[in-house]
């Protein structure tokens, strides 16, 4: 029973090794990115038109799939509705 202790003993250790640096990691690449230098000023190129036309584009993309979806849904409901009312 103490060999077991002390096994586990050492794989916390481990885990809290792990952990230790891990958080010395994000504690580190969140410091080296907060000094990150970046050209002074923002330029900003927004039509409004152009978002328009791509929101419509992904919109045709993914009505299929609403479709088919709704599809499959509406056949369910039928399968339900059928079983039910043929059911004794």
């Amino acid at each position: 029973m103490k060999k077991i202790k002390e096994i586990m003993t050492r794989i916390i250790r481990k885990k809290d090794a792990l952990t230790a640096f891990a958080m010395a990691l994000l504690v580190v690449g969140a410091a080296n990115t907060a000094h990150a230098v970046e050209p002074q000023g923002f330029a900003l190129n927004f039509d409004p038109s152009q978002m328009f036309v791509w929101t419509q584009s992904i919109i045709d993309m993914m009505m299929p799939v609403v479709y088919i979806t709704l599809g499959i849904s509406l056949a369910f409901i039928i399968i339900r509705a059928l079983k039910s009312a043929f059911s004794y």
